[in-house]
């Protein structure tokens, strides 16, 4: 899976360099072993080897407008502080209104809007690490079986054009303007 992950990540991120430089810009550099290892202790749980290697490739993008969303969606990765952050609030609301479905110890958020509560996550708590997508409205629901599978399909959006038929970015298109990439809405 690492293997899948680093080299699908790397296909996607050069297609970015070269049709989307501005785009491209947004990913931060590669989390190092002490960014690795202060998120372990955040958390008070061990990372998937999957979250662990998206994070050494990019920590995180860092956009701040419509061209630099690296997801469909208006998403942004998070970084390392930001997803030991989202998931300690999540893991108090569900505390203070007293729900516990509402969000899970397990639950690793690794992807959000710039604005709002919407994003995807990691269940942590199964072995294969399904991606969830949460919003305001609607408790998590699993949108693909693998971070993996995730990656190789906004991969394929984006370069050829085309995802599978349960894709999470169903309807989606990237459109590129003046080195930057905008995802839209078919």
């Amino acid at each position: 899976m690492t293997a899948d992950i680093q080299t699908t990540w790397s296909l996607y991120t050069d297609w970015l360099r070269t049709q989307a430089p501005r785009t491209a810009q947004v990913l931060a550099a590669a989390a190092d072993d002490s960014v690795v290892s202060g998120l372990v202790d955040e958390l008070g749980m061990s990372v998937p080897t999957s979250l662990e290697t998206l994070l050494r490739i990019t920590d995180g993008s860092t956009g701040d407008d419509a061209y630099t969303r690296i997801l469909p969606g208006g998403m942004d990765l998070l970084s390392a502080r930001k997803i030991s952050m989202y998931r300690n609030r999540y893991l108090v609301i569900a505390e203070e209104i007293a729900d516990d479905d509402w969000w899970k110890p397990q639950w690793l958020p690794f992807a959000q809007r710039f604005e709002g509560r919407e994003g995807y996550l990691l269940d942590a708590s199964n072995p294969t690490c399904p991606v969830l997508k949460y919003t305001e409205a609607d408790y998590p629901r699993m949108v693909a079986p693998s971070l993996a599978w995730f990656i190789d399909d906004l991969t394929s959006l984006a370069v050829n054009g085309t995802s599978s038929d349960d894709s999470p970015f169903r309807g989606y298109s990237a459109r590129i303007e003046n080195g930057a990439m905008y995802w839209e809405r078919q």
